[in-house]
């Protein structure tokens, strides 16, 4: 008996092409921007055939949001292993992640090559917050409610405000600042960020 041929998105049969695609997806998003990184430019680039991407991504828009997860090596658990820290923890946690944005310089071009696509692709933000921010921000909001309404980290602002906030600030750090990054002056920055939205180290973490 025959198999049917799967017809998920996004699930390739073969790693390796997976991770070609991927890879390809990207460098052309963040050298060329949305019209560059067509189908056809990915398949010549990275070899492989251009059905074998059709076969795994609807468009372009949907793959280059798996580019980025790539890129950034976001797993699907991610979100579910954010929800089991706690507070101290994901404060901890946090606070690498946004210094590591900071530091990598794919993640600043990136954005404005996103901010740039809104004109002719809002689709493309708006695939890329369901699919990328939203899931891990649920799991973040929920452990910073509880930590604001037990009185662990009461300054915080409401959870519709600190997300803004937050993105808004790394988004203005890295489009309009100016020389080579150094991670002690971007963590130290980190740091202020987060005092000021409240969510500073908790007493337990501070007297560890």
């Amino acid at each position: 008996m025959t198999k049917k041929r799967s017809s998920v998105a996004g699930r390739p049969r073969d790693p390796a092409a997976d991770e070609a695609i991927l890879q390809t997806a990207f460098d052309l998003f963040i050298e060329h921007g949305l019209e560059g990184a067509n189908f056809e430019q990915i398949a010549k680039r990275s070899g492989v055939a251009r059905a074998t991407i059709y076969r795994r991504w609807r468009n372009k828009e949907e793959l280059l949001v798996a580019a980025l997860r790539h890129a950034r090596r976001q797993k699907e658990e991610y979100p579910d292993a954010i929800a089991e820290m706690s507070v101290d923890v994901l404060v901890d946690h946090l606070s690498n992640l946004f210094t590591d944005t900071l530091m990598n310089p794919g993640i600043a071009i990136f954005a404005a090559r996103l901010i740039g696509s809104l004109p002719d692709h809002s689709e493309l933000l708006a695939i890329y917050s369901e699919q990328c921010v939203e899931p891990l921000w649920r799991a973040i909001s929920r452990i910073l409610e509880e930590a604001r309404s037990t009185g662990v980290l009461p300054h915080l602002p409401d959870q519709e405000l600190l997300l803004p906030i937050l993105s808004g600030a790394l988004m203005h750090r890295l489009l309009t600042r100016k020389g080579v990054p150094v991670r002690a002056k971007e963590r130290k920055w980190i740091r202020s960020l987060l005092h000021y939205v409240g969510l500073a180290k908790t007493k337990s973490a501070e007297t560890m």
